[in-house]
């Protein structure tokens, strides 16, 4: 029954129809073929049957298909795609009928001897028609059910259309529950005089709502009723150049590009009655065909779109014109990009720390990105599409870009919310006409975010000499860079490969870690750390001095436990290790373990890392001289530091 889960267990998990609807099943040549199977897991149902033969290495469907697809949602709603119908030779012909849904169950099933039955409440989406060698032709319907405990309670969408070798053809009637439409084709599937909306009330009485007017297929005007009065809305562009005559399918993009032309044409009245309700009732329609042909294989969705067309005027654009768009772009791609970096800069995201005045010019900054760039965008994207031959550019420009008499920007006090008017540095006051007249606007909108960008930067400025310890911070300041300083040019790549990590970057983000922690102080505090934060650069400055020779002292010691001995057989030096286990626990746990302590680096244990590479690095190179044959069979099975470190007395201090 429609609309009704039937849970099936599985007779057999079969792949093989995934891989025949891909066409790339391989048998034996034969005449006829057939497919008749389940393949179920957890969150997939397909059951399935369909007839083919093969040609060469291609699966030709031939025959009677049916097939039942079920999803499971992580919200445990259940979507579901059903197909019947017919092929002739990889071509649908005959009858087709096809269902989609979407539905919840509402209660717990009941068994019986055919699996469990539930109701269910959700939607239903049938489309039925039928097709000759691949073509519709006939009467097509569509309806959209309303499914409540298994019974279809209302016909949320509906449309009727008819078919003649796929070309759209006659009447075509669709609406909704309380609303409908009906327009005529001409034998070649374009719009012909008057496609009209009406409301209908519960005792089946109409009343006109839109009318669209077709003449020579092109959309001319819109009408709308408004009591007992008829509102006129223009659609065609007037062109000031040359157009042409253009086919476009009716699509949403052909549904957005008329709404904007109504817009323009009659923008106080479109603004005021939007007359968009035939157009959003055609977009439905159009969206439920897509549906059907988003979820049907190749072989059947390229047959499934709704083919109306309608002629529509065109005014290609100039060389010129398209040469300015391109620099229009470049410009707003500069701008936008500079505008995002300075709304997204982690100080000045913290004005609110600084000053009226620079809160002042962030809300400037959103005003010229919603009241400038967005409209430029817009032009753009019309642009990207192809969209811009379907509009009088002069009215779209105007229309868009119409240049306020004052800027308004919010003004926050630490008190309250004003407004207040915002004016640019360097003014654009010339009328738009042209996509040059555009280019320049764009570029004085680029200048207006540089000057914005330096008055950030100079408020940010006064902000921090303000509130400095200027006395205090000033030695402070030069300490951090000494340091940062001597970790860029003493610290480097040998240094991380003894390591195993990146000692330089570790050490930097200590050093801006402490000095951003600082920053965040209030004066108060400041006053308080700034002497012992002073002490902490000064003794990381011994630090970075000791770290900096550790690959020097490594290779040394290196050298030091390696001997060379001549081999008589092959007449070459050999290397020999000098008290492999002493090197080993020294190259290989000792001094990774001291680096590693600088992952916990803080003020409290800078001195201790000192020490630690001073004394690590004397103590092993002590132990050459010492007879150490105990020490070397009591390291070796030795892994961890601290035992290492006990038994060569070398005196560091690590963490457990």
């Amino acid at each position: 029954m429609t609309a009704k889960l039937n849970m099936i267990h599985p007779k057999k998990a079969v792949f093989l129809f995934l891989a025949v609807l891909m066409g790339s099943v391989s048998a034996v040549a034969q005449k006829n073929f057939q497919y008749d199977s389940i393949y179920n897991t957890s969150k997939v149902s397909y059951n399935t049957y369909f007839e083919y033969y093969l040609k060469k290495s291609d699966t030709i469907f031939h025959g009677p298909f049916t097939l039942h697809e079920e999803h499971t949602k992580a919200d445990s709603t259940y979507s579901f795609v059903e197909k019947k119908g017919q092929y002739i030779h990889d071509v649908p012909d005959q009858k087709w009928k096809m269902l989609l849904g979407e539905f919840k169950l509402t209660e717990e099933g009941n068994y019986n001897k055919y699996g469990y039955t539930f109701k269910v409440n959700g939607e239903e989406t049938e489309l039925n028609g039928s097709f000759e060698k691949g073509k519709k032709n006939g009467l097509w319907e569509l309806y959209q059910k309303k499914i409540v405990k298994s019974e279809i309670q209302d016909t949320l969408l509906f449309a009727t259309l008819s078919y003649s070798d796929d070309t759209p053809v006659g009447t075509i009637k669709f609406g909704t529950t309380n609303t409908f439409a009906v327009g005529n084709l001409n034998n070649s599937g374009f719009p012909i005089e008057k496609w009209s909306l009406y409301s209908q009330n519960s005792s089946g009485k109409s009343s006109l709502i839109e009318e669209w007017v077709f003449n020579n297929m092109r959309l001319v005007q819109l009408n709308m009723m408004k009591g007992n009065n008829e509102i006129t809305f223009e659609i065609e562009p007037k062109f000031n150049n040359d157009f042409l005559i253009e086919d476009i399918s009716i699509t949403k993009d052909y549904l957005e590009i008329i709404s904007l032309q109504s817009s323009l044409n009659n923008p106080k009245q479109h603004d005021l009655y939007n007359p968009q309700q035939l157009n959003e009732l055609l977009s439905l329609v159009i969206n439920k065909f897509d549906d059907f042909s988003s979820v049907s294989q190749s072989r059947l969705a390229s047959h499934l779109n709704i083919n109306i067309k309608a002629k529509i005027k065109a005014s290609p654009l100039e060389k010129v014109e398209i040469e300015n768009i391109e620099e229009v772009s470049i410009l707003y791609k500069e701008t936008n990009s500079l505008l995002n970096r300075i709304l997204n800069n982690p100080t000045i995201a913290k004005a609110n720390k600084f000053s009226e005045e620079v809160l002042l010019l962030k809300n400037a900054l959103r005003m010229i990105q919603e009241d400038y760039l967005q409209p430029i965008k817009g032009i753009l994207t019309l642009h990207d599409k192809s969209r811009l031959k379907y509009f009088n550019r002069e009215l779209l420009l105007q229309n868009w870009l119409q240049l306020p008499d004052e800027n308004i920007v919010q003004n926050v006090s630490w008190k309250d919310t004003t407004y207040t008017s915002y004016t640019f540095n360097e003014p654009y006051d010339k009328e738009i006409h042209n996509f040059k007249d555009v280019a320049e606007l764009t570029e004085s909108i680029l200048n207006e975010v540089n000057y914005i960008n330096l008055q950030f930067q100079e408020y940010i400025s006064e902000y921090k000499q303000e509130k400095r310890l200027v006395a205090l911070e000033s030695k402070l300041n030069q300490t951090y860079e000494h340091v940062d300083s001597l970790i860029d040019s003493l610290i480097h790549i040998q240094h991380e490969s003894l390591a195993g990590f990146n000692v330089q970057s570790q050490l930097l983000n200590f050093t801006e870690e402490l000095l951003y922690e600082y920053n965040e102080l209030e004066t108060n505090e400041k006053k308080k750390a700034v002497d012992p934060l002073i002490d902490c650069f000064e003794k990381l400055e011994k630090l970075i001095l000791a770290i900096q020779h550790s690959p020097q002292k490594t290779a040394t010691i290196r050298g030091s436990y390696t001997k060379q001995t001549f081999n008589p057989y092959t007449f070459t030096n050999m290397e020999e290790r000098i008290k492999p286990e002493i090197f080993r626990v020294f190259n290989n746990i000792l001094l990774p373990a001291i680096f590693e302590e600088l992952k916990e680096i803080n003020c409290d244990n800078i001195e201790r890392s000192t020490l630690n590479f001073q004394n690590l690095f004397d103590k092993i190179m002590a132990l050459l001289d010492e007879r150490t044959d105990s020490i070397e069979r009591q390291l070796k099975r030795v892994k961890q530091p601290q035992k290492a470190n006990e038994i060569l007395a070398t005196g560091l201090k690590l963490n457990d």
